[in-house]
């Protein structure tokens, strides 16, 4: 999916500009269950059946190695 990508790349340029920093992402759902997917190696079709509350927030810890 092209958002998937693109949400992607987004948080990987982030994480190369701001290493070890604590940033804040804010996005809707449909872009945020995808990239949350990547993240996690999460298959693409599956990535809609995370649940995500409205006016929620998602926390997300990356470790070096790109592991979240």
């Amino acid at each position: 999916y092209d958002v998937q990508k693109r949400a992607k790349a987004c948080l990987d340029n982030l994480i190369s500009k701001h290493g070890g920093e604590t940033l804040a992402v804010v996005t809707h759902r449909a872009v945020l269950k995808p990239l949350i997917a990547a993240c996690l190696n999460i298959a693409s079709p599956y990535f809609w059946k995370i649940h995500l509350d409205t006016a929620s927030y998602s926390l997300l810890s990356y470790k070096k190695g790109g592991i979240f």
